[in-house]
């Protein structure tokens, strides 16, 4: 588990921040955001916009791809991303990923942001 993994986890686990929080703030340096930016930026998008739609972790993926590529090249690789995170999870509403529940949300949050990690680092 890389340090975005555990960062991830605990903000989740212990600071029992949502979904997409944790995973913001795991990258907050990476993106010059701030803490306070990040929570209220991810405020809406866990438990998949409060609505079990799509999973906040993956929001979170996609809101930092954008904020570290151009538009263009953001849509690339938010393409290519989204269609790993369905590779390793099958899914990308946070209802399917609950049914399956291959990992408990806490392990699939610290496997999306190490997931990003190893995508960035490509």
């Amino acid at each position: 588990m890389n340090k975005y993994a555990q960062e991830s986890l605990r903000y989740n686990i212990e600071e029992h921040c949502n979904c997409c929080q944790s995973v913001l703030l795991a990258y907050k340096k990476e993106v010059n955001i701030d803490a306070d930016e990040a929570l209220r930026l991810g405020s809406c998008f866990g438990g998949g916009m409060m609505a079990g739609e799509v999973c906040g972790a993956l929001s979170a993926a996609m809101m930092l791809l954008g904020l570290k590529h151009d538009s263009r090249d953001a849509k690339i690789k938010g393409r290519e991303f989204q269609s790993e995170f369905i590779r390793e999870f099958a899914y990308l509403r946070c209802k399917d990923l609950k049914m399956t529940a291959k990992l408990p949300c806490s392990q699939l949050v610290a496997k999306t942001a190490e997931m990003l990690s190893d995508y960035l680092a490509k």
